[in-house]
């Protein structure tokens, strides 16, 4: 599983190990022992990890998981943080970048577990997406009362093909009640 490649005298360069490569929807090998390396000693960031998520388009897409460091506060990590994810090359920029609650789990060998981290991102990120649907599915339900009550329907005749105009007999002073009704909401 050690990967290496020789260069031009001859010479062999240990890159690392073949679980710890990472290849992108593009085909880019990325060596995350290396990428790590770059992204060391970051204010307010105690410790972090890259691993490899699905990515929908194929191959696999970079997360980066870290752990917020004793007494920083999160907003002035995250920013240090993505100052020096930007100067990373684009291909080598996480597409995940999540903070999880530390320490990172280690083995024997006091290497991080990138499986149980993924599986930690992965739940963390399927609670948003949940949290998220939530929120969008209560906002909808309000933007469609509101609009049932404006065109004087029931609300069950509103749905997201509805067509105001057309479907609903909205005129300009209909959008202009609507607009009222709906400002409370943003």
């Amino acid at each position: 599983g050690d990967l290496g490649s020789i260069d031009d005298q001859g010479r062999l360069r240990i890159l690392g190990r073949n679980k710890d490569v990472v290849v992108s929807a593009t085909g880019e090998n990325i060596y995350l022992d290396d990428v790590e390396k770059k992204l060391e000693q970051i204010d307010g960031v105690s410790e972090l990890t890259l691993f490899g998520m699905t990515d929908p388009r194929g191959g696999e897409r970079l997360a980066l998981a870290w752990v917020l460091a004793s007494g920083a506060h999160v907003d002035d990590a995250q920013r240090n943080l993505q100052h020096r994810l930007l100067k990373l090359p684009a291909f080598a920029r996480p597409a995940v970048v999540e903070r999880v609650d530390g320490p990172l789990p280690l083995t024997a060998t006091r290497k991080v577990k990138r499986k149980d981290v993924r599986r930690t991102v992965e739940e963390l990120l399927a609670k948003k997406a949940e949290t998220e649907s939530t929120t969008t599915t209560t906002a909808m339900s309000a933007v469609r009362t509101a609009i049932a009550t404006v065109a004087g329907v029931d609300v069950k005749k509103v749905s997201s093909s509805s067509r105001l105009p057309q479907d609903l007999g909205f005129d300009s002073l209909m959008w202009t009640e609507l607009q009222a009704a709906l400002e409370p909401l943003a």
